[in-house]
């Protein structure tokens, strides 16, 4: 379905652009309207009406074909493309055989001069837009390609587009075949007119004040797709120190200096806290997702994050630094907090920001600006839902086998079945892809939730579609006594399974030095706790994780809001929840065991090693041996040497040998002892623990 229609057998009081641009206007906006022969005296009763998009061209058809304008039953039907944008005559009925010959178009090669133009340098120049033309249209019409250049030339007294553009492609075979697919094809109505271009001249008169300074770093931006936690964005601890010290009417350095009943660390980690609750509220309500900066979602092409920025520093200031490279459509900056600013262009004003702005010296401090991901003004998600344990498991799934951009939570939820079971006694292998076997081939994952009262698991499908054929299979369900209910996942029913779980906090990336009494203090600012546990390495150190049981399970929902991103004693907090409780005094044994057992495994690792080594110089010896004729040869005992007669050296450079062959071949019997008994306590403490405890990681270290 084309957006261009071809109204025929106007009367002739019609046959005027303001007729029937009135006749058509309640279908939305019109952006062409051509009435062939009417600049010479003309009128054929034909007309070509465009629209922007072809739903409105839809409805035009279907409401106003077959009408009557006054006596007259008109004809409005789809335009017909041809290469040069005219209608054929035998579209409205005339004789074909009196066609004019200018109207018997065919398909010209294209354009070889042309072609080797753009070749060159890849920039195509675009006329014929509708005035309503956006660069959002623009990008709409060439596809997710890499472009050095989109820029709609606008009229800004007006607002509307000039009806020219310019296009220039990373790669100059994507612009060739771009021109030779959209060279006087239809867009919005329109025919385009695409020509080569030759390099743009840039100015730079207006960014010259801001120095661009050799930066010893390749910007982030750059190198990767950015931060991945919205918090790092905005705060330095230096920043927390001073905005929390002026909230409290207090010098900075006795924050620093602990001259509270807290310690230095604590406090400043609480003053983050608070201050990361006031920058997420901010956020929220300036419809901000904070959670798009998780994982790796495709960044915008029109949203920039300006960073560093100096503080304090007033809002409009950054605003109208930033309104030279076009126009601002969104702005969020926190002027208590700033040191980050989100900004939104059209995507060529983006691209001139991002390229004149990145690494320039403002105000004595170089900025750092990269893009947004593209879902960063969504409407974000329940905060609950996206650290519930089954969500991140269908994430992990979908991430290792759907291929495509991003990824949607929303939809892998709609693609998910729960299953509810009567009983707790469900087996560890309980097969979940059995049960539907008629989907069986679009089943993704699935997984046994043995945490949640009562038991439950889930089956996540390729496509909703998929799930929702299996819901419906009531046969299913009724002939297996073990299944209670099936149902598509949503979030309140997710919500309430990971609810039902008792639950404490896991927190991860502590620093090794930490005390108890500073978790504790820190964690009860939250309510009142049961239980802290901080494991503990053999020699002595803390492991960089521990759990923390509250008395009240409201408390460990408010816990993971609270301190979402704090740093403690500069490394940012990993907290999540866990069915696990606390570590009992038998695993925690276990545990100092595997680290014993893996100090041990390494000694007998470089003890082989020498081993190896010494035989290998002996068997050197034994050659260098019998090359000497007579004599005597130096032999080393303990620190000195003493000479030996050849053959004397020969019998103790083999005792020496078979010492080192039999002190190897006990370290490796004995190592494959330590293995055996790693891995056993490997499984045991897997199997309790889960993905909370990382024995890979020690050995690797």
């Amino acid at each position: 379905m084309a957006s261009r229609i071809c109204v025929g057998n106007l009367p002739p009081r019609l046959y005027d652009e303001n007729a029937i641009r009135k006749m058509f206007k309640e279908f939305g906006e019109i952006t062409d309207i051509s009435l062939p022969g009417k600049n010479s005296g003309k009128k054929t009763g034909l007309a070509f009406v465009g629209f922007p998009d072809k739903s409105a061209a839809a409805s035009a058809i279907s409401k106003k074909n077959g009408t009557f304008a006054g006596t007259v039953k008109i004809s409005v039907t789809e335009a017909r493309s041809t290469v040069l944008g005219k209608r054929p005559a035998e579209n409205v009925g005339t004789n074909p055989r009196k066609m004019r010959k200018q109207d018997k178009v065919e398909d010209p090669e294209p354009d070889s001069d042309a072609i080797e133009k753009i070749t060159k340098n890849g920039r195509l120049l675009l006329r014929n837009l509708a005035h309503c033309c956006t660069e959002d249209n623009l990008r709409e019409l060439i596809g997710d390609v890499a472009t050095k250049e989109l820029r709609c030339l606008m009229d800004h007294q007006k607002g509307i587009c000039t009806g020219i553009a310019y296009v220039q492609y990373a790669v100059p075979d994507e612009a060739v075949e771009a021109f030779k697919r959209l060279h006087k094809s239809e867009f919005m109505g329109r025919y385009l007119q695409i020509l080569p271009c030759d390099d743009r001249k840039e100015t730079n008169e207006k960014s010259a004040r801001y120095n661009t300074k050799a930066m010893p770093y390749v910007p982030k931006s750059r190198t990767d797709h950015g931060s991945r936690s919205w918090n790092a964005l905005f705060l330095g601890g230096d920043t927390v120190a001073e905005v929390f010290s002026k909230k409290l009417e207090i010098q900075k350095s006795e924050l620093l200096t602990g001259n509270s009943n807290l310690s230095p660390i604590v406090a400043l980690s609480l003053a983050e806290m608070r201050i990361l609750r006031e920058i997420r509220e901010f956020l929220l309500q300036n419809n901000v997702n904070i959670y798009s900066f998780e994982g790796d979602i495709p960044r915008s092409r029109k949203v920039i994050i300006v960073k560093n920025l100096p503080h304090p520093i007033s809002g409009e200031t950054v605003k109208k630094t930033f309104m030279q490279f076009g126009e601002v459509r969104r702005f969020v900056f926190n002027e208590e907090f700033g040191m980050t600013a989100i900004i939104e262009f059209t995507e060529s004003s983006a691209q001139k920001a991002f390229e004149s702005m990145n690494g320039a010296m403002y105000k004595r401090r170089p900025l750092k600006l990269e893009f947004a991901p593209e879902t960063i003004f969504d409407k974000p998600p329940s905060r609950e839902l996206i650290n519930s344990k089954i969500v991140k498991k269908i994430v992990r799934l979908a991430k290792e086998h759907l291929s495509g951009d991003g990824i949607n939570v929303s939809e892998l939820i709609k693609s998910t079945v729960l299953i509810t079971f009567t009983t707790n006694d469900v087996p560890e292998n309980y097969d979940l892809r059995s049960v539907f076997l008629k989907q069986r081939k679009n089943i993704i994952g699935c997984e046994v939730l043995h945490e949640q009262t009562p038991k439950s698991g889930f089956i996540l499908y390729r496509t909703s579609e998929a799930a929702e054929q299996v819901v419906e299979d009531k046969k299913v369900t009724l002939s297996r006594e073990e299944i209670l209910s099936v149902e598509i996942a949503s979030e309140e029913s997710i919500i309430a399974g990971e609810r039902s779980a008792y639950k404490t906090l896991l927190v991860r990336n502590l620093p090794f030095t930490v005390r108890d009494d500073e978790v504790r203090s820190l964690m009860q600012t939250v309510g009142p706790l049961k239980e802290i546990r901080l494991p503990e390495s053999l020699t002595g150190g803390k492991r960089g994780f521990g759990f923390v049981e509250f008395a009240n399970a409201a408390d460990v929902h408010k816990a993971l809001e609270m301190f979402e991103g704090v740093h403690f004693s500069g490394r940012r907090m990993v907290i999540e929840m866990t069915p696990k409780t606390v570590v009992s005094p038998e695993d925690q044994k276990k545990i100092n065991t595997f680290a014993r057992l893996y100090d041990k495994e390494r000694q007998l690792k470089a003890e082989i090693d020498l081993m190896k080594k010494i035989c290998l110089d002996l068997e050197d010896a034994e050659l260098a041996i019998l090359e000497v004729d007579e004599g005597k040869i130096p032999f080393k005992y303990g620190l000195a040497f003493i000479s030996e007669k050849s053959d004397d050296v020969s019998s103790l450079v083999e005792k020496r040998q078979e010492e080192a062959k039999l002190k190897q071949r006990n370290a490796e019997i004995e190592l494959e002892k330590i293995k055996t008994e790693m891995s056993t306590l490997r499984t045991e403490l897997y199997a309790t623990f889960g993905d909370n405890i990382s024995l890979e990681a020690d050995e690797e270290n």
